[in-house]
Protein backbone atom coordinates (compact mmCIF):
# COMPACT_ATOMS: atom_id res chain seq x y z
CA UNK A 1 0.00 0.00 0.00
CA UNK A 2 2.98 2.31 0.32
CA UNK A 3 2.24 3.38 3.88
CA UNK A 4 5.81 4.35 4.66
CA UNK A 5 5.28 5.81 8.13
CA UNK A 6 2.53 3.57 9.44
CA UNK A 7 2.85 0.69 11.88
CA UNK A 8 -0.35 -1.03 12.97
CA UNK A 9 0.07 -3.34 15.94
CA UNK A 10 -3.58 -4.40 16.24
CA UNK A 11 -6.67 -4.49 14.07
CA UNK A 12 -8.88 -2.57 16.50
CA UNK A 13 -7.23 0.84 16.30
CA UNK A 14 -6.81 0.85 20.07
CA UNK A 15 -3.71 2.60 21.37
CA UNK A 16 -0.42 0.74 21.36
CA UNK A 17 2.99 2.21 22.17
CA UNK A 18 4.43 1.01 18.84
CA UNK A 19 1.46 1.97 16.66
CA UNK A 20 1.71 5.10 14.54
CA UNK A 21 0.56 6.65 11.29
CA UNK A 22 0.53 9.98 9.46
CA UNK A 23 -2.22 11.99 7.80
CA UNK A 24 -0.52 11.36 4.45
CA UNK A 25 -0.49 7.59 4.96
CA UNK A 26 -4.14 7.65 6.04
CA UNK A 27 -5.01 9.58 2.87
CA UNK A 28 -3.25 6.90 0.82
CA UNK A 29 -5.19 4.19 2.67
CA UNK A 30 -8.49 5.98 2.04
CA UNK A 31 -7.62 6.31 -1.66
CA UNK A 32 -6.87 2.58 -1.90
CA UNK A 33 -10.12 1.65 -0.13
CA UNK A 34 -12.16 3.84 -2.48
CA UNK A 35 -10.47 2.74 -5.69
CA UNK A 36 -9.44 -0.85 -5.01
CA UNK A 37 -12.51 -2.00 -3.07
CA UNK A 38 -15.51 -0.20 -4.58
CA UNK A 39 -17.76 -3.10 -3.55
CA UNK A 40 -17.15 -2.16 0.10
CA UNK A 41 -16.89 1.61 -0.23
CA UNK A 42 -20.61 2.18 0.40
CA UNK A 43 -20.23 0.64 3.87
CA UNK A 44 -18.28 3.75 4.87
CA UNK A 45 -21.24 6.01 4.09
CA UNK A 46 -23.72 4.27 6.37
CA UNK A 47 -25.72 6.87 8.29
CA UNK A 48 -27.69 4.41 10.41
CA UNK A 49 -28.44 0.73 10.80
CA UNK A 50 -30.84 -1.45 12.72
CA UNK A 51 -29.64 -4.16 15.06
CA UNK A 52 -32.00 -6.12 17.30
CA UNK A 53 -34.79 -3.62 16.71
CA UNK A 54 -32.61 -0.67 17.73
CA UNK A 55 -31.56 2.10 15.35
CA UNK A 56 -27.92 3.15 15.62
CA UNK A 57 -26.84 6.48 14.10
CA UNK A 58 -23.38 7.27 12.77
CA UNK A 59 -20.89 9.25 14.85
CA UNK A 60 -19.77 10.95 11.65
CA UNK A 61 -21.43 14.37 11.86
CA UNK A 62 -19.60 15.61 8.76
CA UNK A 63 -21.25 12.83 6.78
CA UNK A 64 -24.63 13.86 8.17
CA UNK A 65 -24.24 17.64 7.85
CA UNK A 66 -21.89 18.36 4.92
CA UNK A 67 -23.68 17.97 1.62
CA UNK A 68 -20.61 16.90 -0.37
CA UNK A 69 -19.38 14.27 2.09
CA UNK A 70 -19.51 10.69 0.87
CA UNK A 71 -18.31 9.15 4.11
CA UNK A 72 -15.50 7.21 5.64
CA UNK A 73 -14.24 6.85 9.21
CA UNK A 74 -14.24 8.54 12.60
CA UNK A 75 -11.88 7.57 15.38
CA UNK A 76 -10.87 8.36 18.92
CA UNK A 77 -8.28 7.12 21.34
CA UNK A 78 -6.91 8.84 24.43
CA UNK A 79 -3.48 8.90 22.86
CA UNK A 80 -4.49 10.15 19.40
CA UNK A 81 -7.50 12.32 20.20
CA UNK A 82 -10.42 12.80 17.80
CA UNK A 83 -9.70 11.84 14.19
CA UNK A 84 -11.63 11.85 10.94
CA UNK A 85 -11.01 10.64 7.41
CA UNK A 86 -13.55 12.02 4.92
CA UNK A 87 -14.17 11.59 1.23
CA UNK A 88 -16.17 14.24 -0.55
CA UNK A 89 -17.34 14.88 -4.11
CA UNK A 90 -18.52 18.11 -5.68
CA UNK A 91 -19.24 18.19 -9.39
CA UNK A 92 -16.27 16.34 -10.90
CA UNK A 93 -13.89 16.92 -7.96
CA UNK A 94 -13.06 14.21 -5.43
CA UNK A 95 -11.31 15.10 -2.19
CA UNK A 96 -9.87 13.17 0.71
CA UNK A 97 -9.56 15.02 4.00
CA UNK A 98 -7.70 13.80 7.07
CA UNK A 99 -7.92 15.47 10.49
CA UNK A 100 -5.98 13.99 13.38
CA UNK A 101 -5.32 14.75 17.04
CA UNK A 102 -8.18 17.15 17.77
CA UNK A 103 -9.20 17.70 21.38
CA UNK A 104 -12.95 17.65 20.70
CA UNK A 105 -15.54 16.62 18.11
CA UNK A 106 -16.78 20.11 17.32
CA UNK A 107 -13.33 21.41 16.39
CA UNK A 108 -12.52 18.25 14.44
CA UNK A 109 -15.67 18.51 12.34
CA UNK A 110 -15.32 22.27 11.78
CA UNK A 111 -11.70 21.84 10.72
CA UNK A 112 -12.63 19.07 8.28
CA UNK A 113 -15.39 21.17 6.71
CA UNK A 114 -13.00 24.12 6.35
CA UNK A 115 -10.39 21.88 4.67
CA UNK A 116 -12.95 20.55 2.22
CA UNK A 117 -14.53 23.95 1.50
CA UNK A 118 -11.13 25.61 0.97
CA UNK A 119 -10.02 22.90 -1.44
CA UNK A 120 -13.28 22.84 -3.37
CA UNK A 121 -12.95 26.63 -3.74
CA UNK A 122 -9.53 26.33 -5.42
CA UNK A 123 -9.57 26.74 -9.17
CA UNK A 124 -7.48 23.79 -10.30
CA UNK A 125 -6.51 23.55 -13.94
CA UNK A 126 -4.41 20.39 -13.63
CA UNK A 127 -4.65 17.18 -11.66
CA UNK A 128 -3.04 17.66 -8.27
CA UNK A 129 -3.45 17.07 -4.58
CA UNK A 130 -2.65 19.28 -1.62
CA UNK A 131 -0.18 16.71 -0.31
CA UNK A 132 2.17 17.13 -3.25
CA UNK A 133 2.40 16.48 -6.93
CA UNK A 134 1.23 13.26 -8.50
CA UNK A 135 -1.22 10.80 -7.04
CA UNK A 136 -1.41 7.77 -4.80
CA UNK A 137 -1.32 5.11 -7.49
Amino acid sequence: LGLENTYFKNSTGFSHDNQQTTAYDLAKLVFRIKHDFPEYYDLFSTKSFIFRDNVYETHNHVLMDYKYAEGLKTGFTKMAGYNLATTAKKDDRDLIGIVISCTNLKDRDAFMISILDNNFAKNLTTSSNSLGSGDFK
